[in-house]
């Protein structure tokens, strides 16, 4: 069975400076990191103002704002998962010739569920021996979406340019442009991640908790113990300016399935240093087995 190298050579204290990481998946398929330096933000939104007259929506279980601080940094994906990405990892497609989808490497993977998401960062760490990738926790994800900012959407308050950042239900869904578009076309928020707002909705790792900001604690947060679903994060292509906030919350069950679904990996500060040789056949005949 043929091998496949999958490249990770790092120099740990120079990532760091450099604040970017390109990780070659099998055929030489690349992934792109971003360093986000560990810090503290306001997670989730205020009250509605009862004296603003157009007052956007502030669903319950985006409430109440409160702080949130990281111990450390991390490494996330500089775009959505890409089908290339998932297929050079996992073998499949699972959006192939279904609707509201573009079979095409450059478009972010989707038709996938929690369950599926689990299975394509057990697969990629089973290639380095090591628990090294993640989906972000909710927290880490709305830190890196805001990207310093309080805003409504990491570019500012005005809905006006939203065009400029993010695919949303006016213009891809209302434009009849009903699937998640290429990754990195629209303008990246203040730290260099692209689709943060629309195009493809990302699974997060927690389970969803309705009133989990009344008890989350300030440091390193990370959800609920247990739940009926999972969370996501940044709103689609279908959904309106409201829903592709950075506060926003959605939820699903661990095995549902949307063309509208899929996901951004993490890392953590300290990677390895190589990656030893691995039969990928093996490892996506193994891809399908459930979660540990």
């Amino acid at each position: 069975m043929a091998k496949i190298i999958l490249s990770l050579v790092l120099a740990l204290p120079v990532l760091a400076q450099n604040r970017h990481h390109t990780t070659t998946l099998p055929g030489g398929v690349a992934l792109e990191l971003v360093w986000i330096d560990a810090g503290t933000f306001d997670m989730g939104a205020q009250p509605r103002d009862p004296d603003d007259d157009d007052p956007p929506p502030r669903a319950p279980d985006q409430i109440p704002e409160h702080r949130v601080t990281f111990s450390e940094g991390f490494w996330l994906g500089k775009f959505e998962l890409t089908q290339a990405q998932w297929t050079a990892v996992m073998g499949t497609r699972p959006w192939r010739n279904l609707p509201l989808s573009r079979d095409a490497p450059d478009h972010p993977a989707v038709f996938l569920t929690w369950d599926d998401a689990q299975s394509f960062v057990q697969t990629l760490n089973r290639a380095i021996g090591d628990s090294l990738y993640r989906l972000p926790t909710e927290a880490e994800w709305e830190y890196a979406c805001r990207a310093g900012t309080q805003t409504l959407w990491s570019h500012g308050e005005r809905e006006t340019t939203l065009d400029d950042y993010a695919w949303f239900e006016k213009n891809a869904w209302d434009q009849n442009q009903r699937y998640a578009h290429p990754v990195g076309g629209l303008r990246p928020n203040p730290w260099g991640l692209y689709d943060m707002h629309g195009n493809a909705e990302e699974w997060v790792q927690d389970f969803y908790g309705a009133t989990y900001y009344d008890e989350s604690p300030e440091r390193d947060p990370m959800g609920p113990g247990r739940g009926r679903e999972r969370v996501l994060r940044g709103g689609s292509y279908a959904e309106p300016a409201e829903r592709v906030r950075s506060s926003h919350r959605n939820k699903a069950r661990a095995d549902f399935v949307s063309g509208r679904f899929g996901l951004r990996v993490l890392a953590p500060a300290r990677l390895p240093t190589n990656v030893e040789r691995k039969s990928w056949g093996e490892l996506k005949e193994n891809a399908s087995e459930s979660p540990d």
